[in-house]
């Protein structure tokens, strides 16, 4: 067999070792380094033999790759418009990017000054509008005024950093609703503001003539855009495990390109002549949906596969595809760390691996009768394609979502006819005349389409939540899939690699014992027990949307933690429930503990309140409030209790502790004093968006105790080694102490790994 030339397929994985080592190291390098670097690697490459030279080539193509991750990540110090955090500027810059429908939404501005005094700046800037009344286009020099924010780095373990996620894309910041004046008009006719009028005028249609659902389903299948889905339908297919068919991928593209091209040949067209008007409508149709990571890896297949018959060549598929992904990296190289961007190409990839061969495998029994034979090709290839493409992208779902759903091969299958009509449905509603007809029809299937995926979404065991893995074991469930492709059974060691990196996978529970979330207004604490179990001490907040999901279960995700024993509800106010609803249908806690009496077998053990008092107290002064104790390190965690809870708990606590989350976030209780001198603890932490309170900051300054706040800090996190415990904050190491432990009142709090010198001693430390 003839060998298959590719000769995109090195440099495609050059220039994404060039990016990842850009990005993943940082080095301090300069627009320019890495170019003149290459061009010095290829002049001295020239004078060697044939190998030297492709090695010199591949590190060309690297060395480019990195040039254009550097390029878009720079921002000269002096110039950028980051440095003094909050504060109002003015910027002038031409509009580049804009919302779909215009008017509200996030606009992005190219910086070419910032004041005052006026002087050059570079870079992009978001702009938050609330106002329509001055219409802008793409391409308009504009200048606006208002209040600069830059993006905020992670708060939280898991979280994502939004400074460096913008700064990959050369944006430093955003201005929230500024005042915006029209300098000059961008040009009349261009390709670009072309695209979008017309995204603009489908997007204003769907919204006049369609339910909510509908529109929003319009907006997302045929531009992209999920903004305006309703979060409950978006909850459902990612339960279900088919989320990935409201993104605009390779199913959208093959039936406009098959469409066009099947339409122009069927008219007698000849096939260079169809080819092009088909590259045509597909990059038309790439711009409609903000040329996305998978929209351009799939119109530069479906470009390849028209082209190539008419240049009297045969297409290559894994040549396209790294055609696609050289563009998409040179042109964008933040791309290459998006999630869109790997499970586009690790879905397509499984595709060509495996797809082929299970295909003919499913094939290949001779007891199918003639008659029903096209039915079960055409169903083998159903099959083939959507678990090759699911178990391609299975590890990075794991290792970024932290679930895992069983289902959805078997979802696809049952969705995948149903979706492809509404997608049909949804093109043709867009075509004036023909929307009268297929309007009404689109919304019949779009509410079948959502009923369909709301019921897989119900399934047991739809969505398994599991902790993250380590990348030793994402690399080795990639390297057995595709080692599979030759040995096709070999892809059955798949899900026992991931169970068993599962297994494996440890968390830094070793000398953690509390780890205090940021979760604005609100409470979330993250407790380890003496075995390495995680139990929750409430979870909710009263100003981030969806704190399970945001916060809290990605936390779980990235130390390791997994299933949570329990979640304890020390009250009933929303700021500390409001997340448990998510975290008991996602599957990561066991239980609810409502009462002090569901702690009894806890290792966290209740101070407060007592059964009979509980009935008499109010909300907030019948919180639970418990002593969790871990290598030496006793924590007195107090929910909202105020001066009668405060009262209850002195009367149970029975010894000091070492560190005390203030109660109520830091609000003020008169008797907050008395709680400090009984508990007498080397710290508090506070779990607040704003400052803490006067009395309570008074309090502790005239004993002496520090005070760490999430509202500064981020997420604080208390560990002990060695006889001495640190609290430290996520955010830049904020809020770091190292505090004496009184050493351990109980052997059964340590670990046998716990390296406290104290262990099963009565030791004070001073």
């Amino acid at each position: 067999m003839a060998r298959v030339h590719r000769p995109l397929v090195r440099p495609a994985v050059a220039v994404a070792v060039g990016i990842a080592g850009v990005t993943l190291f940082a080095p301090d390098l300069g627009p320019g380094t890495c170019g003149r670097a290459g061009f010095a690697v290829v002049a001295v490459a020239a004078l060697g033999g044939r190998r030297v030279l492709v090695g010199a080539a591949l590190a060309a193509w690297s060395l480019l790759g990195a040039e254009s991750a550097v390029h878009a990540r720079h921002v000269p110090a002096a110039l950028d418009v980051s440095r003094g955090g909050v504060r109002l500027v003015a910027v002038e810059g031409v509009v580049v990017a804009v919302p779909v429908g215009g008017g509200v939404g996030r606009w992005t501005l190219a910086l070419r000054a910032m004041g005052e005094p006026w002087r050059p700046a570079r870079g992009r800037v978001v702009v938050d509008r609330t106002d329509a009344t001055l219409r802008l286009a793409r391409g308009d020099t504009v200048r606006a005024t208002g209040v600069f924010r830059p993006f905020p780095g992670a708060r939280n373990p898991g979280d994502l950093d939004r400074r460096e996620h913008y700064r990959r894309r050369g944006i430093v910041g955003r201005l929230g609703d500024p005042r915006i004046e029209r300098l000059a008009c961008g040009a009349r006719w261009s390709p670009l503001g072309r695209l979008d009028a017309l995204r603009d005028a489908i997007a204003r249609s769907a919204d006049a003539t369609r339910s909510p659902t509908a529109a929003a389903l319009v907006r997302a299948l045929l531009l992209g855009d999920r903004r305006a889905l309703d979060p409950a339908v978006a909850g459902a297919f990612r339960r279900a495990g088919i989320v990935h068919l409201l993104a605009i991928s390779g199913l959208h593209v093959a039936l406009v390109g098959g469409a066009v091209f099947g339409a122009l040949r069927w008219v007698g067209a000849s096939r260079s002549v169809s080819a092009g008007i088909g590259i045509a409508v597909l990059g038309t149709y790439a711009g409609l949906a903000g040329f996305a990571p998978p929209v351009v890896r799939a119109g530069v297949l479906a470009a390849g596969a028209m082209i190539a018959p008419a240049l009297l060549r045969r297409a290559d598929s894994w040549n396209s595809l790294a055609g696609a992904a050289l563009v998409t990296l040179l042109v964008r190289p933040a791309d290459l760390f998006a999630p869109g961007f790997a499970l586009s190409y690790a879905a397509v990839a499984g595709i060509l691996l495996h797809a082929g061969r299970w295909d003919v495998g499913l094939r290949a029994s001779r007891r199918v009768p003639v008659r029903v034979r096209p039915i079960v090709r055409h169903a083998a290839s159903s099959v083939a394609v959507s678990a090759a493409a699911s178990l391609g992208t299975v590890p990075l779902i794991w290792a970024w979502f932290g679930v895992v759903n069983p289902w959805a091969p078997l979802a696809t299958l049952l969705v995948g006819p149903l979706f492809v009509a509404t997608l049909l449905a949804a093109f043709a509603s867009a075509v004036p005349g023909v929307s009268i007809v297929a309007g009404p029809l689109f919304e019949w299937l779009a509410a079948g389409l959502v009923g369909v995926a709301s019921w897989c979404a119900d399934w047991p065991m739809s969505a398994i939540a599991v902790a993250a893995p380590g990348g030793a074991t994402v690399v080795l469930a990639g390297a057995v899939f595709v080692v599979a492709a030759r040995r096709p059974l070999l892809a059955l060691w798949l899900p026992l690699v991931m169970i068993v990196g599962a297994t494996l996978r440890s968390s830094d529970a070793g000398d953690h014992v509390l780890t205090l979330l940021d979760v604005g207004h609100g409470l979330a604490g993250v407790a380890t027990d003496v075995r390495g179990d995680t139990w929750l001490y409430d979870a909710g907040s009263s100003d981030v949307p969806a704190v399970a999901p945001r916060v809290i279960a990605p936390y779980l995700r990235a130390t390791g933690r997994g299933r949570c024993r329990a979640v304890i509800v020390s009250h009933a106010d929303h700021d500390h429930t409001s997340g448990v609803a998510a975290l008991v249908d996602g599957g990561w806690v066991a239980r609810v503990v409502h009462e002090p009496s569901g702690l009894a077998s806890a290792p966290l053990r209740a101070v407060h309140p007592r059964p009979e008092a509980r009935r008499v107290l109010g909300d907030n002064d019948g919180s639970i409030a418990v002593v969790h104790e871990r290598c030496g390190v006793r924590v007195l965690l107090t929910g909202d209790v105020e001066a009668a809870g405060i009262f209850g708990i002195l009367r149970d606590l029975r010894a000091p502790v070492d560190v005390v989350v203030a109660p109520h976030h830091g609000g003020a209780a008169w008797n907050f004093g008395q709680l400090l001198d009984a508990a007498r603890p080397r710290i508090v932490l506070v779990s607040a968006r704003g400052d803490v309170h006067p009395a309570t900051r008074a309090a502790c300054a005239a004993r002496g105790i520090p005070i760490a706040s999430t509202a500064f800090g981020g997420a604080l996190t208390v560990r002990a080694r060695d006889g001495v415990f640190t609290v430290r904050g996520h955010v830049d190491g904020a809020w770091r102490f190292a505090l004496a432990t009184r050493g351990c009142r109980a052997p059964s709090s340590c670990s046998r790994a716990c390296s406290c010198p104290t262990r099963g001693s009565a030791s004070r430390a001073p």
